[in-house]
């Protein structure tokens, strides 16, 4: 075999090795965005259910003025 070829083959090699690296991390990117979505899923349906439980909670609250601060008393008067 000739230099020239013995060297293509190893560029070859080096190529299809890099390939397979690529291939492997390219698997392991797509498993963490599968995983990602999952969660993001999970977590969306928890504020939606946070949500509604606001909104109902909120809706049994009475609707009152807020009371002055207990050191504030109007029938005294400015001194």
């Amino acid at each position: 075999m000739s230099n020239k070829a013995m060297n293509d083959t190893g560029r070859i090699a080096i190529l299809e090795e890099n390939i397979a690296h690529l291939e492997r991390f390219l698997d392991q990117l797509n498993q963490a965005v599968i995983e990602q979505s999952k969660t993001i899923a999970r977590l969306e349906k928890k504020v939606e259910k946070l949500s509604e439980k606001l909104e109902e909670e909120d809706s049994q609250m009475p609707v009152e003025p807020p009371s002055p601060p207990p050191h504030y008393d109007i029938r005294r008067g400015s001194n």
